[in-house]
């Protein structure tokens, strides 16, 4: 899978796919972390309740490193065009219920025409997700 150097940060610094079960394996060991995974599987339903489909996640920052207990975990959702007003709701309405547990970020993709991503080579949420 990946190793983390002495510092605690995942090497090779680099993009890695997990699926959100080995994501949960690998750094959910303890109850602060528990409890803002759950957080961002509540941020997966919210985005999955406004209609939004063919979103992407990249999670970063402290929570993704052997920190023993990071503050917080930031995420970007990537989130096709035809998808814009559901994002704009979500900002709307919902962005706040997050705040102090995941710092959150919102940023439209667009793809090449064969399907594959202009930003990173990730996959749908429901399938896996791209950690960093």
């Amino acid at each position: 899978m990946f190793e983390f150097d002495e510092w605690g940060y995942i090497t090779p610094p680099e993009p890695h796919d997990l699926t959100l079960e080995d994501f949960e394996r690998i750094f959910v060991i303890d109850a602060e972390r528990e409890r803002l995974f759950r957080r961002l599987l509540d941020l997966v339903a919210d985005v999955k309740g406004l209609g939004a489909t063919g979103f992407y996640l990249w999670i970063d920052g402290s929570f993704v490193t052997k920190k023993r207990v990071p503050r917080d975990m930031d995420v970007v959702v990537f989130f096709g065009e035809a998808n814009i007003t559901n994002m704009t709701k979500f900002l709307i309405n919902i962005l706040s219920l997050y705040e102090g547990d995941l710092d959150i970020f919102l940023q439209p993709h667009e793809t090449n025409g064969d399907g594959k991503n202009f930003l990173a080579p990730i996959e749908p949420v429901t399938q896996k997700a791209l950690f960093n």
